[in-house]
């Protein structure tokens, strides 16, 4: 009999512990991420690489400031399997489509997108990330 009266007080004090934490954390969480993270994938062939180099310069200050960071920037590509012909990858996160979408549709991003255009062409996709509780098959 004493034992019950010393585990059912341990067990909801344990239970009312992980609600609180569960709570507070998820407050957090949906403050600072709306969903999984999102992925901007492009494949870029420079034309011009000294207007290239002013939009680079000046896109890095725009995508930091909604969020994005640059995963892959350039670099060496090595195929492991069929034929992908790749010029310059570029790999951006995100903590969400709001905010890929909002980086994208500034007028500040807006105000640089020609310079782009003019100095290079791309092709470019949007990937969803899988959230940390989610399968990824």
């Amino acid at each position: 009999m004493g034992y019950k009266h010393h585990i059912i007080p341990t067990l909801v004090a344990f239970f009312l512990g992980i609600c609180l934490c569960l709570y507070v954390s998820n407050g957090k969480q949906s403050k600072e991420i709306k969903g999984p993270p999102v992925y901007l994938l492009a494949d870029v062939d420079i034309h011009d690489n000294q207007t290239f180099a002013e939009y680079a310069k000046k896109s890095q200050d725009i995508i930091k400031k909604y969020g994005g960071r640059y995963l892959i920037r350039g670099g060496k590509i090595d195929h492991m399997e069929g034929k992908w012909p790749l010029e310059r990858v570029i790999l951006l996160e995100f903590n969400d489509i709001e905010k890929l979408n909002e980086c994208f549709n500034s007028p500040e991003y807006l105000q640089i997108k020609p310079i782009r255009e003019r100095s290079s062409s791309s092709k470019a996709v949007i990937l969803q990330g899988i959230g940390a509780n989610k399968n990824s098959f």
